[in-house]
């Protein structure tokens, strides 16, 4: 390929525009920096600049030091019990979904951490046990058990029973030996036999079990 360089002056503005990306909301990211690096969080917000996002908290307020660096949710009554001053974080529509306590936000027992973009990356699809203090607290219930869902996907055998979730046949059972992958124009697929095996292209066309790629 014709390799082409770049003034340095162009090449600045392609960094600085990466650094200004905005991270999808409901997604998974890890935290690449701070006390929280290498935990997987729920970006509940994000901006250019900066992203809020939900993390199973190492430190609280009422812990004992050598409590510290144990990962547990945020109990209000203990913080009751320790005498701190708390106050309870609304919903838009008025509902309590969290505490402000000793200078923290806790959201369904998260912490709500502010951070910088440049300091998370995406998370297609963690492990279970990552997100699992996401999944006791009942944070965004779709999301979580469609990531859930898709993660247990990659275990399942050609005769293993499935039930349809949603849509029009939602409670009709089969097998996966029983269902057909559907591509539609435009997505984007791997050739994984053939010889064109290890390319990948975009579907431009379809002919009834026949693709049209451009590869």
């Amino acid at each position: 390929k014709e390799i082409v360089l770049l003034p340095p002056q162009e090449g600045t503005s392609i960094l600085a525009y990466k650094a200004r990306q905005v991270l999808p909301t409901r997604n998974w990211v890890r935290i690449k920096q701070s006390a929280y690096k290498g935990d997987i969080g729920y970006v509940e917000e994000s901006v250019e600049t900066h992203a809020v996002v939900l993390v199973a908290p190492c430190q609280l307020p009422y812990d004992l030091p050598e409590e510290s660096g144990e990962r547990m949710r945020f109990d209000v009554e203990l913080a009751r019990l320790a005498g701190l001053d708390f106050v309870p974080i609304l919903s838009p529509s008025g509902a309590e979904i969290g505490y402000s306590c000793g200078g923290q936000q806790f959201i369904h027992g998260l912490l709500r951490l502010t951070l910088p973009v440049n300091t998370l990356e995406l998370v297609e699809l963690p492990h279970p046990d990552n997100i699992r203090f996401h999944v006791a607290t009942g944070i965004d219930p779709p999301f979580v058990e469609e990531t859930l869902n898709i993660f247990s996907v990659q275990f399942w055998r050609e005769h293993d029973s499935v039930e349809i979730q949603e849509g029009d046949l939602r409670g009709k059972r089969g097998t996966l030996a029983d269902l057909r992958r559907v591509f539609k124009i435009g997505d984007t697929v791997g050739v994984i036999a053939g010889p064109f095996c290890g390319e990948t292209g975009y579907v431009v066309a379809l002919h009834e079990r026949t693709l049209v790629l451009v590869v």
